[in-house]
């Protein structure tokens, strides 16, 4: 079922209150018992739930993910589910939006699974959740999906997708999955982030080669489509996101890396495709930089256990470099901050804190700027798709009668989730079971434009 959070906006003596500086704000209610493992700005912002607890927004389930307009948040159907599941990162591909994480099914809860989205799975709002490919899905997490070349690329944990060797990284073109020249290996192999620089596609993670001949990398490298390259011998440690800023045309790295190329560089550098820099003195992190956004053009920065730069100034896990050093963003935040973007002119914070700027709650997710939502979050529960149907149990014919006046759809599937039948219709509509085997299947109405479902269980005898 869709959900949808709205915002009222406060307003003082009747005029809308605007901030005239760059604030902390919660966005709110936040989330609790789990944490935001990725955000991801499209036309909406998309953010990555989860944790063992599971998440609730403003008391709903969020499972795995839900999207924000800026005005309130809206769950994708059921979300994506399994023990600890959650979205990594998403990508738009050939009009769908493609979710990839840790997750054992698209579509809610096991009843409701959709075959073959096992860490991978495809959304849209008029058919919901279904499967990329019947062929199969990585055998472990994804941690970044990226378009190159017209196909799409997934990096992350896993050998195998659809049974075939690919070492961390494959790609879909849009008809069947592919290795990337030998994928990466040695260390310890996995993808956590993947970015375009001059027509080539970089990746990074905890992997020292690359391709068939085990070319040493060193935790990054570049793919031209057609080979591997190294990325001026790498960095010593493990590189955790990639971002390109097009108006200095350099590719910002960070991690838990002290040295890259032959340059030391604590936990941030920078590559302009012929060396690399440091950015300034660099931090000194107990887990290392996590995350990078440019913001108002300057370089933002997230981390976990981040304490005190090099130079001996505290900055409490989200900093910024102003051009001389890294400084505190107004406070920071009181635990680990894992992702951030930019979204609506806005700086987006999401990771485990439960504090922003000087004592702000703001549980798991924050945002920074001058025009952030204001306001409390209040809840309002899509009313359900009204319909009956009868008899149940059913061995004939079943009847659907609905008062909706709008296009709706008339979704079947068996108890393992595979849908069985789908079908359009006003009103009314018939539908013979007479050939279904005797159990229990489920039926779904939604509106034609996926906002609105309703569900209930059919008994075949």
């Amino acid at each position: 079922m869709m959900k949808r959070i709205t915002y009222l906006i406060l307003f003082l003596f009747a005029i809308p209150f605007i901030s005239e500086s760059q604030t902390w704000n919660s966005l709110g209610n936040g989330f609790f018992n789990g944490g935001v493992s990725c955000l991801s700005s499209h036309e909406k912002l998309f953010i990555g739930t989860g944790g063992i607890s599971g998440c609730t927004l403003a008391g709903y389930p969020a499972n795995g993910i839900v999207s924000f307009d800026g005005n309130g948040f809206d769950s994708l159907g059921a979300g994506v589910g399994g023990f600890s599941g959650y979205a990594n990162c998403v990508e738009w591909y050939n009009g769908k939006l493609i979710v990839g994480g840790n997750f054992n099914y698209g579509g809610g809860p096991t009843q409701w699974s959709i075959p073959f989205t096992g860490n991978i799975a495809m959304w849209d709002s008029v058919n919901g959740w279904s499967s990329i490919t019947p062929l199969g899905s990585p055998d472990n997490p994804i941690s970044s999906i990226i378009e190159y070349q017209g196909n799409l690329y997934i990096g992350g944990y896993f050998l195998n997708v659809n049974n075939i060797l690919v070492n961390a990284i494959a790609k879909w073109n849009g008809t069947s999955w592919s290795n990337v020249g030998g994928g990466v290996s040695n260390g310890n192999p996995h993808v956590n982030s993947m970015a375009m620089y001059h027509g080539q596609l970089y990746i990074a993670g905890g992997f020292q080669s690359a391709g068939t001949s085990n070319i040493p990398v060193w935790y990054i490298a570049r793919w031209n489509g057609t080979q591997w390259d190294s990325v001026g011998r790498g960095m010593n440690n493990y590189v955790m996101d990639l971002e390109v800023d097009t108006v200095q045309d350099v590719l910002y790295a960070c991690g838990g890396f002290t040295r890259a190329g032959d340059t030391a560089a604590y936990g941030i550098a920078m590559w302009n495709d012929t060396i690399w820099s440091p950015v300034g003195s660099g931090t000194d992190t107990l887990w290392g930089t996590h995350c990078l956004a440019l913001y108002n053009g300057e370089l933002y920065a997230g981390g976990g256990n981040v304490t005190i730069t090099t130079q001996g100034d505290t900055i409490k896990n989200v900093y910024k470099y102003n051009g001389i050093k890294w400084i505190s963003v107004d406070g920071g935040a009181n635990n680990t901050v894992e992702e951030m973007c930019v979204f609506q002119g806005n700086l987006y914070i999401g990771g485990y804190f439960w504090q922003v700027g000087n004592g702000i709650l703001a549980r798991r997710i924050a945002c920074y700027g001058t025009t952030c939502p204001l306001g409390v979050g209040i809840s309002e529960q899509a009313p359900p798709v009204p319909f009956k149907m009868f008899p149940n149990p059913n061995d004939d014919v079943l009847h659907i009668e609905s008062e909706e006046t709008r296009q709706m759809i008339f979704r079947l599937s068996s108890g393992d989730g595979k849908i069985i039948s789908e079908k359009r219709f006003f009103s009314k509509l018939d539908y013979s079971t007479r050939k279904l085997a005797i159990g229990i299947y489920t039926v779904q109405i939604c509106l034609s434009d996926g906002s609105r479902c309703h569900t209930e269980k059919l008994v075949v005898k």
